[in-house]
């Protein structure tokens, strides 16, 4: 453990001289040196204050300059010459931080959901697979062979009424979805198809979370909906790898999906239909795409 002590001016050390030896401080205590800010700014460090003196310079231990200079004292170590120093920290008030933190996050912000810029190098962990796109092609295709299976599967576990009114319960548009333009280049359509795999994974394992509760027996269900959120990752890894290695995109969409955690157990029933009746549509739109 170290704590942070500063090296007596000539002065400081004349009138120490003339006064009566004090005892040392007991654990706990401030260090002494952090106890005066007569030499310029200071901080709290340790529940201390510490003076960094001014701000900018390079300071030579062999200087006369009276500016205390920092060091190091190892705890139990008498405190001699500054052999080991340190630069002076840096002054940032309260406001100055404030208002550091908040431009982070409006840079942040005003970034999320846009590609890197063209020349940020954009590097994959992995290589990707010379057969990728084959590859997201055949996944979309097995999900979209499984969309209507997963659909009926789950309509039926609700009960009534959505196994004799599926369409009233389920028919009805989302608000919000991702859009998709299949006429677009290879490249934004990849975008997309991040977009709207990350809304369907999120949204896929809401509902996975919530029948767990409301159908806890029903293991057909739940494998369903596990293999369907499976792929679809191995989707997003995939788009990911391509958009990446040919494109140089690195995606940083902040992607809402999904949530019912706060809805009444019928309209949870009832969105995870409607997203499901959403997903066999979009997921068919998809295959032919690619």
């Amino acid at each position: 453990m170290y704590v942070m002590s500063l090296p007596k001016t000539a002065q400081e050390e004349q009138a120490e001289e003339d006064k009566s030896p004090t005892p040392t401080a007991t654990t706990g205590a401030p260090h002494a040196a952090c106890s005066s800010a007569e030499n310029g700014p200071s901080r709290e460090l340790g529940g201390c204050l510490l003076s960094v003196g001014v701000e900018g310079g390079d300071f030579d231990p062999d200087s006369s300059d009276p500016r205390p200079q920092a060091r190091l004292v190892g705890k139990g170590e008498q405190e001699g010459p500054p052999s080991q120093l340190i630069p002076p920290l840096p002054q940032v008030s309260r406001f100055q931080a404030a208002i550091l933190s908040l431009l982070l996050v409006l840079h942040w912000e005003l970034g999320a959901g846009s590609p890197t810029p063209d020349k940020a190098t954009c590097i994959m962990n992995r290589p990707c697979s010379s057969n990728l796109m084959t590859q997201v092609k055949n996944q979309l295709e097995q999900l979209n062979s499984s969309a209507n299976p997963l659909f009926v599967a789950y309509h039926m576990a609700q009960g009534e009424p959505f196994t004799k009114s599926v369409d009233k319960m389920c028919g009805e548009d989302l608000m919000s979805f991702p859009p998709f333009h299949a006429n677009s280049t290879e490249k934004d359509k990849l975008v997309e198809l991040y977009r709207v795999m990350a809304y369907f994974h999120l949204s896929l394992d809401d509902i996975m979370q919530c029948q767990k509760t409301l159908n806890p027996k029903d293991q057909n269900l739940h494998r369903q909906l596990n293999s369907t959120v499976d792929t679809v990752q191995g989707i997003l890894s995939n788009v990911l790898c391509r958009l990446c290695d040919n494109y140089n995109v690195r995606l940083t969409d902040t992607i809402n999906g999904l949530n019912t955690s706060e809805e009444y157990i019928f309209q949870k029933k009832r969105l995870g239909c409607q997203l499901l009746f959403k997903y066999k549509q979009v997921i068919a739109e998809l295959a032919q795409a690619f």
